[in-house]
């Protein structure tokens, strides 16, 4: 009978490789064939392996790949056959073969398959989106279709390059990403014409397809990562103009739209979006709340002498007293360890690391990791911190390429020595690359990371650390908490994820607010951007008098002091700030920066025709999306009145509003001669004291958008 089970497994698994019905159905047989004979002869445990083995069998051949991909491609494709073997045989070869689907992958996937059906597609963080946008992906190419993912941060535009390079380059398909500030690089318009996989941040692809919008004229699939960062900073406004500009497009209708989030909202705000990305064609969007790992919240709180850890929000759960001890201080310093919070988070990490499971640091700040990699290296050095690293040699290249970047007395890198990896976006894309492979390895058992963790960053661990719940004072978000403590718990590995909140001084506003942000993670919402920035306009407007006047929105139209209104209140962000945003969105929006004037309220109104902030504002009070429009309108009209099409041009390019914007234009003789100027110097590698910033002081510095006036005029 062992002997007929193990010859199933492995008729099974063969199965598993090639696809073939026949040799499952056989595998099957053999089974119940056993089963009988064990039930029989009264072997009871082995009976019961072998009912077991029937179940999962049957039930990972259901939910596999070879069942859900149809055996027919779209239309025309000649070569989906090959492409569909070559597909499932790079999954199953991986070191843990993904053939089979999970259950919140199961409805989405079977969707995917069909080319004309657009997708809002909310899944758990780390329940498999990036396996669903595959197989949207190999229906398209199968179609001899390009596919373009916009990805909204450049760390995570990057790390779905590698993913799907691995992914889809045995296939022999060409991936490339686009990622950084406005403007294009040497190469760019070259990869987004040429590159059947495209990768880009949305504002390099505004910037691409309002200089050639045939571009993408035979892009069949765009897949919107994280579509749920719409909201009302600069770079969640970009997104959502950006998605609307793409569904306004006269050809559409030919080319699928792939929504996919981690915590979209339920209700109204969802069948907004959906309808939305699906043009108002019926179909519901895909939703589920299956993970591949169970979650737990607690606390590690200082209790004088040591750290009890909680596995529960409340204080009576299960806990282990002293989790973390006091160790005694280590000449020349006279303090214990831990000593702050700071310690003892970092004491958390590592006591976990020596009970074999990965942790991962979250800071809420991108300043906050280099001060973490700063205490590591000198806890380290002191004693306190013992290496993590068991394979010294597996770190070279990164190391080497660390310090070729950033020096090697740069803590990220000595963090290395240490077994410790630090992220945030502002590394090096190289260095990063070599870290985030040292992670998938397992040689590194401790992160650092930074808020690019919220934003789709794919780092998992088995423990998520929070040591603090705030940024720059303010409290961070129920939906930005949902998306980071969704990293903790890795499938495959871990049965559940724990994230834990540290605290040094475990007062109770401290735990009240834990508890509260745990269940605010719970609740979601999303709405436009551009309702929620017009709406703050209007109500500063409205307390420094303006929305008063009988003419009001003519006033503002015709008068660009009128704008200038000194009403901003403790914690509000400064009216000139939402101004500037409202300017780069409607540069945005209306894509014929040369048009006249007396065009512009038909142009708004054809741009938000079928958008999220129509759909949203429909359900506003009466009158609000009149009052909106009349904002945009006179705002528009200011903007058009102060400036050229030339300058319009050139501040879209820029990514500024209309004051900033001005305020370059009358610094552009002065910056453009000292760009020429440092062109010249760098040829030769001149850097004398004509060249060198101390001696320009008092002229105007370039800055990150004025470094682009050149790019912007020329453009221009």
């Amino acid at each position: 009978m062992t002997t007929t089970v193990h010859r199933a497994f492995a008729i099974f698994d063969f199965a598993l490789a090639t696809g073939s019905a026949a040799l499952q159905e056989e595998a099957l047989a053999l089974l119940r064939r056993a089963l009988r004979v064990a039930g029989d002869s009264g072997a009871v445990s082995l009976w019961w392996i072998i009912r077991v083995a029937l179940n999962l069998i049957d039930d990972l051949w259901a939910h596999s790949l070879h069942r859900i991909l149809p055996s027919e491609g779209p239309q025309g494709a000649t070569e989906y056959g090959e492409l569909r073997e070559l597909f499932l045989a790079s999954l199953y070869a991986r070191d843990i073969a993904e053939i089979e689907l999970w259950p919140s992958q199961l409805e989405a996937a079977r969707r995917a398959t069909e080319l004309d059906d657009d997708l809002v597609v909310a899944l758990p963080t780390s329940a498999g989106k990036t396996r669903v946008a595959e197989v949207c992906a190999l229906m398209s190419l199968s179609a001899g279709k390009r596919i373009l993912i916009v990805t909204p941060l450049r760390a995570l535009s990057a790390q779905t390059e590698r993913s799907f390079r691995r992914t889809f380059a045995p296939l022999g398909f060409s991936v490339s990403s686009l990622y950084g500030a406005s403007g294009m690089m040497p190469g760019d318009e070259d990869a987004l014409r040429t590159r059947q996989i495209v990768i880009a941040t949305p504002e390099k692809l505004d910037f691409a397809l309002r200089n050639d919008p045939d571009l993408i004229d035979d892009v069949g699939l765009i897949v919107l990562d994280e579509g749920h960062l719409i909201g009302p900073s600069e770079r969640e406004l970009r997104y959502e103009v950006l998605v609307q500009r793409l569904l306004r497009r006269d050809d559409a209708g030919e080319r699928r739209i792939v929504c996919l989030s981690a915590i979209l909202p339920d209700g109204e705000q969802l069948d907004d979006l959906t309808a939305w990305m699906r043009s108002n064609a019926d179909g519901a969007p895909v939703k589920s709340e299956w993970r591949p790992t169970r979650q737990r919240f607690g606390t590690l709180a200082w209790t004088g002498q040591g750290a009890r850890l909680t596995f529960d929000l409340d204080d009576d759960g299960p806990f282990i007293q002293q989790f973390v001890e006091q160790q005694p201080p280590i000449r020349p310093r006279r303090t214990p360890f831990p000593r702050d919070n700071a310690e003892l988070t970092l004491a958390a990490a590592w006591r976990f690391a020596d009970e074999g499971k990965r942790t991962l640091v979250f800071c809420t700040q991108r300043d906050h990791v280099e001060s973490y990699a700063e205490k590591i290296v000198d806890l380290s050095r002191r004693g306190f911190l013992p290496p993590l690293l068991a394979n010294a040699p597996a770190i070279e290249r990164a190391k080497a390429i660390g310090t070729e970047w950033l020096g090697e007395d740069h803590p990220a890198v000595m963090c290395l020595n240490v077994g410790v990896a630090i992220h945030h976006a502002r590394l090096p894309n190289p260095f990063l690359r070599e870290v985030e492979r040292l992670l998938n390895e397992g040689i590194l058992t401790v992160t650092i990371a930074s808020p690019t963790l919220a934003q789709g960053l794919n780092l998992n661990a088995a423990v998520l650390l929070v040591p603090s719940l705030y940024r720059a004072g303010v409290a961070l978000s129920g939906e930005e908490f949902a998306n980071v403590a969704g990293r903790a718990g890795r499938a495959f590995v871990d049965l559940e994820g724990l994230v834990v909140h540290i605290m040094y001084e475990p007062v109770r506003w401290r735990r009240q607010a834990w508890r509260d942000l745990v269940n605010s993670s719970r609740a979601r919402s999303l709405e436009s951007g551009l309702i929620q920035i017009v709406a703050e306009i209007l109500r500063r407007l409205a307390r420094g008098g303006i929305l008063n006047r009988a003419d009001a929105f003519e006033y503002l139209a015709n008068n660009r002091q009128a704008w200038d209104v000194h009403v901003d209140e403790e914690g509000d962000e400064p009216l000139e700030l939402l101004l500037e945003k409202l300017d780069n969105t409607i540069l945005c929006l209306i894509e014929a920066l040369d048009a006249n004037a007396d065009d512009l309220p038909a142009l708004i109104d054809e741009a938000l025709n079928g958008s999220l902030w129509a759909r949203q504002i429909a359900r506003r009070v009466e009158g609000a999306r009149e009052r909106q429009l009349a904002l945009l309108q006179a705002r528009s009209r200011r903007i058009w009145a102060s400036t050229t099409a030339q300058q319009r041009r050139s501040h879209f390019a820029m990514g500024v509003g209309l004051e900033a914007g001005l305020k370059l234009d009358s610094m552009a003789d002065d910056l453009a001669a000292h760009l020429d100027r440092a062109d010249l110097a760098a040829l030769p590698g001149d850097l004398t004291p004509s060249f060198h910033p101390a001696a320009t002081r008092d002229r105007p510095l370039l800055s990150p958008s004025s470094a682009t006036l050149s790019t912007g005029r020329e453009a221009a």
